[in-house]
């Protein structure tokens, strides 16, 4: 005798799969849902500390909590230790603490903009869209203007037409 029918068995298996599909979706919802702090904060550290590298932080650090995240035994006793340091800074530990900016293809690949009041040919020319003719074109506006006041204003530059210069705003800032 046969506790259950070839009938039954196949509408408990589907009513099993739906189950648990509908449990599978829920976990997957409960996680898009989940709040997940944004690391727009980069900074580069090297040198003499224990980890070197980039390190991505929610919000803007002092110089002494980047120390201390790179295992840096330096300690910090100026005025400076509790700056808050710009995104995309690159800090240097020797016998002191040299502080500049990131390299511009490090901060192209964490999405940083590259500052046009510095950025050089090479520079520009790792921007999507920019070649070697419209790079040198925006430094000889940017040398002939004394700077750059509004990014806007690289639509008088030859070779950027204003929907070209909507490609470019994530790449650049002043």
């Amino acid at each position: 005798m046969h506790l259950y029918n070839v009938h039954q068995l196949v509408i408990i298996c589907i009513v099993v799969a739906l189950w648990w599909l509908v449990w599978c979706m829920q976990q997957q919802e409960a996680t898009a849902l989940r709040p997940y702090p944004r690391l727009s904060y980069v900074y580069e550290i090297k040198g003499d500390v224990e980890r070197e590298g980039f390190f991505c932080f929610a919000d803007a650090q002092p110089l002494a909590s980047l120390l201390a995240a790179a295992g840096s035994s330096h300690h910090v006793t100026s005025p400076h230790a509790g700056t808050f340091l710009p995104n995309g800074s690159c800090i240097t530990i020797g016998r002191s603490v040299d502080i500049t900016r990131i390299s511009a293809a490090d901060c192209l690949n964490f999405f940083l903009p590259l500052s046009l009041a510095t950025a050089s040919v090479d520079d520009l020319m790792l921007i999507p869209g920019i070649g070697e003719k419209t790079a040198r074109a925006i430094i000889a506006y940017r040398d002939a203007q004394g700077g750059i006041t509004d990014v806007h204003t690289l639509s008088k530059v030859d070779g950027i037409s204003e929907k070209k210069l909507k490609r470019l705003l994530p790449y650049i800032t002043l």
